[in-house]
Parts: structure tokens; sequence; C-alpha cells
């Protein structure tokens, strides 16, 4: 059964954050005071940065997908069956799911409140909040 479904799209503000983090760290590595014999070790560490910016961005365009909710705290991504692992981590502006296959595979599901519409959030969220009585419960939300 599926309590919730929508389609994820490229968060702008996950872009944005990259950037800044990356561009910050370019601009430490330049204004570092590096001595005559290590500014090679500089220029590898700036290509370093700018190459993990890239990835950085590659893995946020990779999100993008249907995504779905189903009973039983299990999501359907990426055309693959989740297991959510404990409690999701909720704020303001973003969601974690701590997922894992049944073969084993882990992921960390970073949602940002500007890659899904408005009503679309605020029902993932209160499907989060308020799993439906009778699910089956995990160790840290017994089922009330």
């Amino acid at each position: 059964m599926v309590r919730w479904q929508s389609e994820l799209r490229v968060s702008r503000w996950a872009q944005w954050l990259t950037l800044l983090w990356h561009g910050v760290a370019s601009l430490a590595l330049l204004l570092a005071p590096w001595p005559a014999h290590l500014r090679q070790v500089c220029v590898v560490l700036l290509l370093a940065v700018v190459a993990e910016s890239g990835f950085s961005l590659w893995r946020i365009h990779r999100r993008c997908g249907g995504i779905s909710l189903l009973a039983g705290d299990q999501l359907c991504w990426h055309n693959q069956r989740w297991d959510c692992v404990g409690r999701p981590w909720m704020g303001q502006q973003l969601i974690l799911l701590r997922l894992r296959t049944a073969s084993g595979k882990r992921e960390n599901l970073w949602l940002m409140r500007d890659s899904l519409s408005t009503r679309h959030w605020r029902r993932l969220r209160l499907q989060l909040l308020n799993p439906p009585a009778g699910e089956r419960a995990t160790a840290d939300r017994p089922v009330q």
C-alpha cells in the first residue's frame, strides 16, 4: 500500500550549499600562506576540491526521480525497496532518511524542502511524524 508518493526534483538549495562549501574551501587554499616548495601541493588540493565539487553536484542530480512511502516504513526509490532504519531526522528545511536494502546496501537520503512541492512536503512530514496505527514498531519508535 502506498502511503505517499512524489517526484523528487533537483534541490537548488543543495546545489548552492555545495558550491558555497567548496568555494570556501578553494578560497582558503588560495589564501593560505604556502611556502614556495609546497605550491604544487596547493594546486593538487585545489584540483581535488574542484573535482569533489563536480562529484557532489552529480550526486545531487542523481537523487531525482519517483519516490514512494510504503507501509511498514519502506520506501520505493530508484526502482528499489528500502527499509527506513531508525527514526527520520526532520528539520524545517530538510529530512534525513537512513535507508537499507534487503541485501544490506545503505544510503542516507537527504530531502530538502525545495525538492518537493509544498503539498507533498507537508504530507510526507505528516506521514513520517504520524505513522498509521498497526504498523510494525522499531526499536526507537514503538506503536502507540
